[in-house]
């Protein structure tokens, strides 16, 4: 019995052989761990050590091994006893490379679960104004509302549905760094969201994570979590300098439909009119309209219905003439003058929006470092008059490789966002588009409100030259003297140790947001 035992044994032994072997990198000489060492045809295999190393005792009728790693070709080379392996970098592979949850890097095709991602090129192509209207319709299940599409508007970001019924924005972590991305809002202004900061030139990549895959980054990521993954300069040896630009031109797409029958007032139409008739009013309608409907003498009342920013009062454009706020005085006595619309008043406003970006990048690279430099210039005229944004950053990442053990990077974002001017919003004063779009007087020449809005008289003063007095400020006044400065500094970075001893593998990892903001709202007493 014994002797059957040693029989078995050699022939089991017999059946097989040990090789062993050694992988590196044709880039760098270095060892690759982890390398992935597997018999042809089979599910025998061993990945490597730190050293590179590997042993395995494979089939004697074994003719093949493949050796392969993420980033580098697949290797297929015949069994020896002892096999030395060059593996080569391989740029296809590395497209299927994602980041996945706290900066880690997978084969797309070996994750269990749904990601999408979106490479710089998608971000860059279309000339966007901000990283998340470049992100709008690229990733399936992402939904990004923009809050208007004034200078500086902040966007609404939702992951596959809204989840409760306050805010459901995802959680936004830059090179694995946390960065609010809350739509601020001053007392009267929108500042924009916190993406609007990160210049899309600078972008390597974005992923998306929702439940599970998001579950690391734990109650914060509730919403899901959107993955920025900044340029670092690793992909060619050497120096270059790169500078990328684009101009866009921005006009108004749609406009309210608004009536042009009736111009300023509450009372006083045709119908009006006819029933007066029916009443014993003999008047034609002319003398109707200039004694029911509208009569400008001061704009606070004084008049009749002279304070009115309705549009309901004498009928347009049928030969009416009524005093009205531009009207000449002669002999202290204010002229009547044609009553008629102003289809385009609310089209004439607005004006050729633009939007310029403009990035110089310096990206140097070695066997062991990786840098990238860059400096990034935005400024963006809105459509509204006087409107205005400018954005300036600057970014550095470097990964410097001090040994086979020691992995050091570093990743420092600076941007100053200012504007002379943000546009209000909301129901207020400083809302110049409030002012015209919701109460206003369908006669009202906006050329003349702009020609006109810092008229003064003979002492000096302003005359605050407007249709009305009561309620609204000329829009151009508003737009130039109640203005909305606004100065944001934001700095956001990180650096990370990592150390791979005989046992463990660590990291060591620090990273940090911070936000400055100073606005001021200069409004003029009347």
């Amino acid at each position: 019995m014994l002797l059957c035992l040693f029989i078995g044994i050699g022939v089991a032994t017999a059946q097989t052989m040990k090789i062993t072997g050694n992988v590196i990198s044709s880039e760098d000489q270095q060892p690759v761990i982890g390398a992935a060492v597997v018999v042809k045809g089979t599910t025998i295999g061993t990945v490597t050590d730190f050293e590179g190393n590997f042993s395995l005792d494979v089939p004697r009728d074994a003719k093949m091994i493949f050796i392969s790693y993420v980033g580098l070709k697949t290797k297929e080379v015949p069994v020896a006893s002892v096999i030395n392996v060059v593996l080569d970098s391989d740029s296809k592979a590395l497209d299927e490379v994602v980041v996945t949850a706290m900066g880690l890097t997978r084969e797309k095709k070996a994750l269990g679960y749904a990601l999408q991602e979106v490479k710089s090129d998608e971000l860059t192509k279309a000339g966007q104004q901000s990283l998340a209207t470049s992100l709008s319709g690229k990733i399936a299940g992402v939904q990004i509302t923009s809050q208007g599409g004034q200078v500086g508007a902040s966007q609404n970001i939702v992951v596959r549905g809204n989840s409760s019924f306050g805010n459901n924005q995802p959680l936004i972590v830059v090179d694995g760094v946390p960065i609010a991305n809350d739509n601020a809002k001053g007392a009267t202004v929108n500042l924009g969201s916190g993406l609007n900061d990160i210049n899309p030139e600078d972008i390597e990549s974005i992923s998306v994570l929702k439940g599970g895959s998001a579950a690391l980054y734990g109650m914060r990521a509730g919403n899901g979590v959107i993955l920025v993954t900044t340029k670092s300069g690793k992909k060619d040896k050497g120096v270059s300098i790169s500078y990328e630009g684009d101009i866009t031109i921005d006009r108004v797409y749609n406009l309210p439909r608004l009536q042009n029958k009736y111009g300023q007032g509450y009372y006083a139409s045709e119908y009006d009119w006819k029933e007066a008739q029916a009443g014993g009013y003999s008047g034609d309608y002319q003398a109707f309209a200039l004694e029911n409907g509208y009569n400008y003498v001061d704009g606070m009342g004084s008049g009749i219905n002279d304070n009115a920013d309705e549009s309901w009062g004498p009928r347009l454009d049928i030969g009416l003439n009524l005093p009205q706020y531009n009207s000449p005085v002669i002999d202290g006595v204010r002229q009547a003058t044609p009553w008629v619309s102003s289809p385009d008043n609310i089209k004439n406003f607005f004006q050729t929006g633009y939007s310029m970006n403009h990035t110089v990048a310096l990206s140097a690279s070695t066997d062991k470092t990786s840098t990238r430099a860059s400096l990034s210039f935005r400024d963006q005229g809105g459509t509204t008059p006087n409107t205005d944004q400018k954005r300036y950053a600057m970014a550095v990442n470097t990964k410097m490789t001090f040994n086979k053990y020691i992995d050091f990077d570093l990743s420092a974002n600076y941007i100053r966002t200012k504007s002379a001017n943000l546009p209000g919003t909301g129901y207020n004063s400083t809302n110049a588009l409030q002012s015209i779009m919701q109460w206003f007087g369908r006669q009202v020449d906006l050329k003349d409100l702009k020609n006109n809005w810092d008229q003064v008289d003979e002492y000096g003063k302003y005359t605050h030259y407007n249709w009305i007095q009561s309620f609204h400020a000329n829009p151009y006044w508003t737009l130039n003297k109640n203005t909305n400065s606004y100065d944001r500094n934001r700095f956001y970075g990180k650096t990370s140790l990592y150390i791979i001893t005989i046992l463990i593998s660590s990291l060591v990892f620090y990273g940090i947001s911070t936000i400055r903001m100073d606005i001021s709202v200069a409004s003029t007493v009347r």
